[in-house]
């Protein structure tokens, strides 16, 4: 009896020794970490919000604004589900209504925390928000005049008031938030396309207030310039084209 108990605690342990190497091996083949990178760009549809009191009928007279994305795009995930997206790049936002158009050019930052789900094969479905951060390097601001040659100067030089000393009229850094969605569609060694939507809302104030300030700036025919507190706002449909650094 002795004999056919060690026989089988023998047996056990010789299974148990070539189940965990069999699992050991399965671990090692099926690797679930995500790690991509590649280029996304983007169509944004611009149309921010004017947040300060008495400024609805300037935001009734918003319209959509298009603009374009392209940036460099990082994707990393140690399992398959949740995915961080890291972006470095151009972005574009502004708006436009019936007194002029705002244009201005960013470097942007988004960090976007997704989570990822398999939909059927190779297709993936993800969504996610983050912080994003943004610095303009350029603008300009034109007026919705019969003479569509005349703009103004580079409105992040233009200041406010006739000293040197005054404030700029537009503020250059934004920070807010990214609301991200896309479908990922896998491709052989390791590339994958994806395609998505996704939103900018800003919370800096990109204007400035003082009583100096053109009014022209947002079509208003007083003499005193008031600040509407212009707030940025983004709408992105986004194509992106990524491979894996494993490969």
């Amino acid at each position: 009896m002795k004999k056919v108990i060690l026989f089988a605690f023998t047996l056990f342990l010789m299974f148990s020794q070539t189940f965990a190497q069999e699992t050991t091996s399965t671990k090692k083949e099926v690797n679930y970490a995500v790690n991509r990178i590649g280029l996304i760009t983007g169509l944004g549809l611009s149309k921010g919000r004017f947040v300060a009191d008495g400024a609805n009928d300037l935001n009734n007279d918003l319209k959509n604004y298009t603009t374009g994305s392209a940036m460099f795009f990082w994707e990393k995930g140690k399992n398959e589900h949740f995915i961080t997206q890291v972006g470095l790049g151009y972005a574009g936002k502004g708006y436009k209504n019936s007194a002029a158009k705002l244009s201005l050019h960013y470097i942007e930052l988004p960090i976007i925390m997704n989570f990822r789900m398999n939909i059927t094969g190779p297709v993936y479905l993800m969504a996610g928000f983050g912080p994003i951060f943004s610095a303009a390097f350029a603008g300009t601001y034109k007026y919705a005049d019969e003479d569509t040659s005349f703009t103004n100067r580079d409105i992040l030089e233009y200041k406010i008031g006739i000293n040197s000393s005054s404030a700029r009229a537009f503020n250059s850094v934004d920070v807010g938030l990214i609301f991200n969605g896309n479908v990922e569609i896998d491709l052989p060694q390791g590339k994958c396309l994806e395609v998505g939507v996704n939103y900018k809302l800003g919370f800096n104030k990109i204007s400035n207030k003082s009583v100096d300030w053109n009014p022209m700036l947002f079509g208003q025919n007083s003499s005193e310039a008031i600040d509407p507190e212009y707030k940025n706002g983004v709408l992105t449909f986004t194509l992106a084209y990524l491979f894996d650094r494993k490969k």
